[in-house]
């Protein structure tokens, strides 16, 4: 059946998926000539947008650098990407469009009003402005590509049984991941991928907070947060990966944003490591030593002999934390004076204010993951357009790609990037 460019169900460039790398894309290609309609299988579009940052949504970083991501493949592919569209470029657009960002102390970027609504809305005005279309409860099943050029899109209405048929001249892919399926993005696309001819890498939760053997003693201080530094090791002692920053204790495990930056790692060693063997590690004192740590204790036992440990702990971790330390782990009563700590006791403390061991026995999953591990390698499109070198005509961006960044809005600023990106180039492409 030939194409009707004229059809309401026709697009110079088809954008399939309306979160974050799709509303984007949709926009620039807009911008840029095109014939756009963004496709986006939920009832609406921009659910990771609105849940983002405890709904204000964390719009980017202040400083992106390449070293802030993961990819197992065409790592030079971020860096050119992030260089091309990068953190400015994205301010300019949100103030643009009338939301202008505010930098907090961790270098994260909110939007002043402290409402993810207003980036979602910049996206979507900026779109119909532009003369695209958002279409939402419009969940695409397939894409196939045509003899003479362009693609058939089959689309899923929840409203109507019969699916529908589009046709478009290019296809700009974005249905994201399998980080939280509850926003629409359930891995549906990986499928859709492989269809056209990619591969698709293992893949695993990202950004996700993560669970301890049942009665580890930490599990009993649920609430308890610190900054403190996270190693990742393999058995053999060696670090794999570690993070410090703001930490925090559940009833399950760990979560905040350096166990979180650091589960990808864990779930990588598991798979990499001989038979998945690893060690997780957390020091309670960030950059110390255990040599350091003992002198620390030998200097305050000196200086205050008849002061509790426990008091002398509380200036430097949570109460409830040093308590829990010395009388499990450690087996002394917190109340003890600091000069009557036998030499054993000390050097025990010591040890696990620098590294207490965590039996890690998995995460809280993709319901909880806030990014993907893994995708369809970057080696598979063209770092300057983003264009498929599996099928022309087809464009990729945003999660679907094998790249995931740490938390604090990376993985929007690899959205913003990677959709202006193909947005651009398809739109590009379809004028020609």
């Amino acid at each position: 059946m030939p194409t009707d460019p004229h059809s309401e169900r026709h697009a110079e460039v088809l954008v399939v998926g309306g979160g974050a790398a799709g509303l984007y894309a949709g926009v620039w290609a807009a911008r840029a000539g095109a014939r756009v309609a963004v496709l986006e299988g939920s009832r609406r579009a921009g659910a990771k947008v609105l849940i983002a940052g405890g709904g204000r949504c964390n719009v980017t970083h202040d400083v992106v650098r390449p070293a802030d991501y993961c990819t197992s493949r065409a790592k030079a592919v971020v860096k050119k990407t992030l260089a091309r569209h990068g953190v400015a470029d994205v301010v300019a657009f949100f103030a643009e469009r009338g939301v202008e960002l505010k930098r907090e102390e961790t270098g994260k970027l909110f939007p002043v009003s402290d409402k993810a609504r207003s980036v979602l809305d910049a996206m979507t005005s900026a779109l119909d402005d532009a003369g695209g279309v958002l279409h939402t409860r419009s969940r695409v099943t397939a894409v196939d590509p045509r003899t003479a050029g362009g693609f058939d899109v089959r689309v899923s209405r929840s409203a109507d049984p019969e699916p529908e048929a589009w046709t478009a001249d290019r296809v700009v892919f974005c249905p994201g991941g399998r980080a939280l399926p509850a926003s629409g993005s359930d891995g549906g696309g990986y499928a859709i991928a492989e269809r056209l001819g990619h591969t698709v890498t293992a893949t695993w939760p990202a950004l996700v907070a993560w669970t301890c053997e049942e009665g580890h003693w930490l599990q009993e201080l649920p609430g308890v947060a610190l900054p403190a530094e996270v190693r990742v090791t393999n058995a053999n002692g060696k670090v794999l990966a570690r993070q410090t920053g703001d930490t925090l204790v559940t009833h399950r495990g760990l979560s905040g944003p350096a166990p979180m930056d650091l589960s990808r790692h864990i779930e990588a060693a598991r798979r990499s490591e001989p038979g998945g063997r690893l060690r997780v590690q957390i020091g309670f004192w960030p950059g110390a030593t255990f040599d350091e740590a003992d002198t620390r204790l030998r200097e305050a036992a000196e200086a205050e002999p008849r002061a509790a440990v426990r008091s002398f702990l509380k200036w430097t971790i949570p109460q409830r934390l040093a308590e829990a330390l010395l009388a499990g782990p450690v087996g002394v009563d917190p109340g003890t004076p600091l000069g009557h700590l036998k030499r054993e006791h000390r050097r025990a403390l010591a040890h696990l204010l620098v590294a207490t061991e965590v039996p890690v026995d998995g995460d809280r999953g993709f319901d909880h993951a806030e990014a993907t591990a893994g995708g369809v390698p970057l080696d598979e499109v063209d770092p300057a357009t983003f264009q498929s070198r599996r099928r022309r005509g087809l464009f990729l961006a945003g999660e679907v790609l094998d790249v995931d960044g740490r938390i604090g809005g990376y993985n929007f600023q690899w959205a913003w990037a990677s959709g202006f990106l193909a947005g651009s180039a398809a739109a590009a492409a379809a004028a020609v």
